[in-house]
C-alpha cells in the first residue's frame, strides 16, 4: 500500500497467506491483494517486483526454476 503505483488499485493492504508449496528447489509463498477491476495484474507485477527487492535486501537467495533460461534484456 506504500507504493505509489499500485496505492489507487489496491482496496485493502495484502495479505500474507502462508506456504503455497515446498519443493526440492523452492518455497512459494501465497499472498493475496484485492484490487480494483482489471488492475490485478498490474499490482501482482509490483507486488513481486517489491518482494524480490526486499528478499535481497536481507541476502536470502532466490531459487529459478531448474528448466529457466533468462532472456536477454
Amino acid at each position: 500500500m506504500q507504493d505509489a503505483t499500485i496505492r489507487p488499485y489496491m482496496l485493502e493492504n495484502p495479505v500474507i497467506l502462508g506456504w503455497n508449496s515446498i519443493s526440492d528447489w523452492a518455497v512459494q509463498v501465497r499472498i493475496q491483494a484485492k484490487t480494483l477491476p482489471g488492475k490485478q495484474n498490474e499490482v501482482a507485477v509490483v507486488i513481486r517486483r517489491l518482494v524480490l527487492a526486499r528478499l535481497q535486501e536481507a541476502n536470502l537467495p532466490v531459487a529459478l526454476p531448474p528448466t529457466y533460461t533468462r532472456q536477454a534484456s
